[in-house]
């Protein structure tokens, strides 16, 4: 299916990888009974994929609106409009901004493709993360290329795709420390191949809407 999006990117504001969560938060903080923002309804955690994403990539901030709800939200808002950005109660004034609105394919495709982390994606929970642990090493190989089909059908069934073929995956990660919430935990970075097109820099797995597991095509 084709897939519309739009980035909105402040290349003159530099922050640090980490600070996407504190990008979210500010927006968060500001849209406070806006779903779409903080994923939250009646003070439980909406379990779908964040159709609004922030992100830091290279040092930049960056906020994708994904389909027609999240382009409809940074359009209403008039999001590329911001004047300035508070981050760690530092005010970051804002003197360009960068809009991009494009539609690409989202689905499976007879090419294999190459994807690049350009975040560390978060692929492990409390639950899956001692199987992980206690698995040598060409288990947790295999066990990681399950889970990543699994982000990308959880995905795509949230943006209202079915994939009917089957996936195939070839990893080439290694771990990373994460600090996320004062805990320290692991995450994963380098490439993989897949039959599966992604748009640039949608995030797959765990808190992508804080700027984890964004993926580029090499």
């Amino acid at each position: 299916m084709d897939l519309e999006y739009m980035h909105i990117s402040y290349p003159n504001i530099l922050l640090n990888m980490r600070d996407g969560s504190k990008l979210r938060g500010y927006f968060a903080k500001k849209y406070i009974d806006e779903e779409i923002v903080h994923n939250h309804r009646d003070n439980a955690f909406v379990y779908k994929y964040p159709q609004i994403q922030f992100k830091i990539i290279d040092r930049s901030p960056l906020i994708i609106g994904i389909g027609s709800l999240g382009i409809n939200f940074l359009e209403s808002k008039r999001i590329f409009f911001e004047k300035e950005l508070i981050i760690s109660n530092d005010t970051n004034d804002i003197t360009e901004v960068n809009v991009h609105k494009d539609m690409d394919h989202f689905g499976t495709t007879d090419k294999i493709l190459k994807y690049q982390f350009k975040t560390p994606w978060m692929a492990l929970n409390a639950k899956n993360s001692e199987i992980y642990k206690n698995s040598d090493e060409i288990d947790r190989e295999e066990f990681l290329k399950r889970v990543l089909i699994g982000n990308i059908l959880s995905m795509s069934k949230s943006l209202g795709y079915t994939i009917e073929e089957k996936l195939k995956v070839k990893i080439n990660l290694k771990e990373v420390p994460v600090k996320f919430k004062n805990q320290n935990m692991v995450g994963f970075r380098g490439e993989f191949y897949i039959n599966f097109d992604i748009p640039q820099y949608l995030g797959i797995g765990r808190n992508v809407s804080r700027g984890f597991g964004t993926v580029v095509k090499v």
